[in-house]
């Protein structure tokens, strides 16, 4: 039998009693459910009944409530789900940013004149990536990450081709981890309740969540544009050959199919940074 892990409420026992005052035993079981909170940044399920929910309501606790599935019935935050887009938009755009202002440092006009130092997010946007993919895994409580139309960058015109593609490959993660530090310390100042609070948590979220994923070494992900330039000959080879339409079909393998397996890496590398940030600022 479910407890309720916030009043410790379980099943009580009793009596009826009759207009003859006769006695029978009757056993009390509370109507436990099992939702989905965000705690300090984390999200926690836990077995809470109605009667809490309904006080916790009452007293404005429930603040980062997101998405509650029961008996396949789903209840959702649109505020949250509004945050999740706003800041993936806007973490997107700094990203894509920061590839071509790193590009043309190195040497290579080619994101300038394409339009793509724009903070116009239709020059940025990819539909797939940008809007279905993150809000999919926050309907569904997973671990947000997404993407964006890559960057034209013309390697011939880099003053030192693959160091510099590296580079440039580089420079979106640091903005989204950089990103989502800022967040961090906005969180730190502000209390852990309220819709501006939640807006800092997804804030966090989000930009972790896109550095991890555009770390992954595949094609065309940033990652595979650092380890190109660290790997061996054999390993490049091999590389060349997921370039464009293979490169994507495995990532989106990775995505719809083996989503456990990525969402336990972003997940643990996630907490791992959370853990960083509190360790440097002392929390």
């Amino acid at each position: 039998m479910a407890i309720c892990e916030i009043t410790g409420k379980g099943k009580m026992y009793g009596h009826n009693v009759s207009f003859s005052q006769r006695k029978t035993r009757k056993v009390f079981k509370p109507n436990v459910q099992k939702r989905t909170f965000m705690i300090d940044g984390q999200k926690v399920r836990l077995n809470v009944s109605t009667s809490a929910l309904r006080t916790l309501r009452k007293k404005g606790l429930i603040k980062y409530r997101f998405v509650i599935c029961y008996n396949k019935v789903m209840e959702v935050n649109f505020y949250y789900l509004f945050c999740v887009f706003a800041v993936t938009l806007g973490s997107m755009i700094l990203h894509e940013i920061m590839h071509g202002v790193v590009a043309l440092w190195q040497g290579d006009q080619t994101a300038k004149l394409s339009g793509r130092l724009s903070l116009n997010p239709l020059k940025h946007i990819d539909p797939v990536m940008t809007i279905i993919v993150p809000l999919s895994l926050a309907l569904m409580g997973a671990p947000i990450f997404g993407g964006a139309k890559p960057v034209p960058i013309n390697t011939r015109n880099l003053r030192h081709a693959e160091a510099s593609f590296a580079l440039v490959a580089i420079a979106g993660p640091l903005t989204n981890f950089i990103l989502a530090f800022i967040f961090f310390l906005l969180y730190s100042f502000v209390s852990n309740t309220g819709n501006l609070g939640l807006l800092f948590v997804v804030g966090i979220e989000v930009n972790l969540g896109f550095m991890l994923f555009n770390l992954i070494p595949i094609p065309p992900l940033d990652g595979s544009r650092v380890l190109y330039f660290l790997a061996p000959d054999f390993v490049r080879e091999f590389m060349l050959k997921l370039e464009g339409t293979a490169g994507m079909i495995v990532i989106y393998v990775l995505i719809f199919i083996s989503g456990g397996l990525l969402g336990s890496y972003m997940s643990g590398a996630s907490n791992l940074i959370l853990n960083f940030f509190k360790l440097i600022t002392g929390q």
